[in-house]
Parts: structure tokens; sequence; C-alpha cells
């Protein structure tokens, strides 16, 4: 299992700086990632999901789906803009 700090590592290797948001929407993906790049190594996934985040930036609403949810405006999301708390993940968090 990968942790936020190996995210941090990784995004701080190629002078991307994340939110905690991001660092949980990388979470949540990196599973299904590696099963869908069963060659790669853990470290190309997760540089792959933050350029995803870069790329998802441009789009704030793409980026808002994304990251917080189907409908951020609704209590649904999974991140509690407030406070930065998770609502509703299965992706355990070391």
């Amino acid at each position: 299992m990968i942790t936020k700090e190996d995210i941090k590592d990784v995004a701080k290797s190629i002078n991307v700086e994340l939110t905690d948001n991001e660092i949980k929407w990388i979470l949540s993906l990196y599973d299904e990632a590696q099963r869908e790049d069963p060659s790669g190594t853990w470290n190309l996934v997760v540089e792959n999901l933050v350029y995803q985040c870069v790329e998802m930036r441009e789009d704030q609403d793409l980026y808002d789906n994304e990251i917080f949810g189907e409908d951020a405006s609704t209590d649904d999301c999974w991140f509690d803009r407030e406070d930065d708390t998770i609502i509703d993940m299965g992706t355990q968090i070391v």
C-alpha cells in the first residue's frame, strides 16, 4: 500500500505541489490504476495520477467532479471542503 508521503515524494520529484484532497484522490484511484498497468512500477503509476491532477486543474468543473465528487455543491461529496475530511471513502489512508 502506498502512503501520503509516497505520493508527496513522487509529486515533489516532478515539481508538483498537491493539495490534501488531490492526494486523497490519488490514493482512492491507485489500486485501480495499478491493475490497469500491471507492468508499471508504483511510482510511475503515482506519477501518472499526479499528471492527471495537474491536467484537471485546467477544467474547474471536471476538477470539482473528480476531486470532490459528482456534485461538489451537495453534502454528498467525497471530501468536506471546509475541514478537508473524508466523508465517504473506501481507501484507507496511512
